[in-house]
C-alpha cells in the first residue's frame, strides 16, 4: 500500500479497528528504525521524543494546563505580533505561557505578565525581570 491511499487506510483499519480519519495521511512507521534513533541521545529523534515527555510530565503534575479559565496577556503594540502570552487559572493555582513566536530576542517586564516571582516548570528556574526569550523560546511560568 502506498501513502494516502484507501488501501493503507482500509488495511489499518482492519488491523487495529480505528476508524480515525488522522491515519489516512499516515503511512506505516519503521520501529526498528524509530528505536535506534531513540537509543542515540543526540539524534533528532530522541531529542524531540525527550521534549515532549518532560513537557506531558509537567502537563500532568498540573491540572490548569488542561482545564479552568484561559486569559490572553496583551504584551503591548511592539511585542504582540511576536509574542503568544496566556494565563490559566484553575483550582487557585495559575500557569503564565509566553511563547516568543519571532526570530528575534524579546525581553517583557514583569507588570506585562502580573508577577515578578516566577518559577520556570519546564526547566524547574527562577525567572528574574526584566525576561528576555531567545528566538522561538517559550516557557511555562507559575508562582
Amino acid at each position: 500500500a502506498r501513502l494516502n491511499d484507501e488501501e493503507f487506510f482500509e488495511s489499518y483499519k482492519a488491523m487495529t479497528g480505528k476508524h480515525d480519519s488522522r491515519y489516512y495521511v499516515r503511512g506505516p512507521l519503521d520501529w526498528n528504525h524509530i528505536n535506534e534513533q531513540l537509543a542515540e541521545p543526540e539524534s533528532l529523534t530522541s531529542v524531540v521524543y525527550n521534549i515532549i515527555k518532560s513537557q506531558l510530565n509537567v502537563r500532568a503534575q498540573h491540572p490548569v494546563f488542561g482545564r479552568g479559565d484561559c486569559e490572553f496577556i496583551s504584551l503591548g503594540n511592539s511585542i504582540n505580533r511576536k509574542m503568544l502570552a496566556y494565563r490559566r487559572m484553575f483550582n487557585g493555582q495559575t500557569v503564565t505561557v509566553v511563547n516568543n513566536l519571532s526570530g528575534e530576542e524579546i525581553t517583557i517586564q514583569p507588570l506585562e505578565i502580573g508577577s515578578e516571582s516566577l518559577t520556570d516548570l519546564l526547566t524547574g528556574e527562577k525567572v528574574t525581570f526584566p525576561l528576555t526569550l531567545s528566538p522561538y523560546k517559550y516557557m511555562w511560568l507559575a508562582q
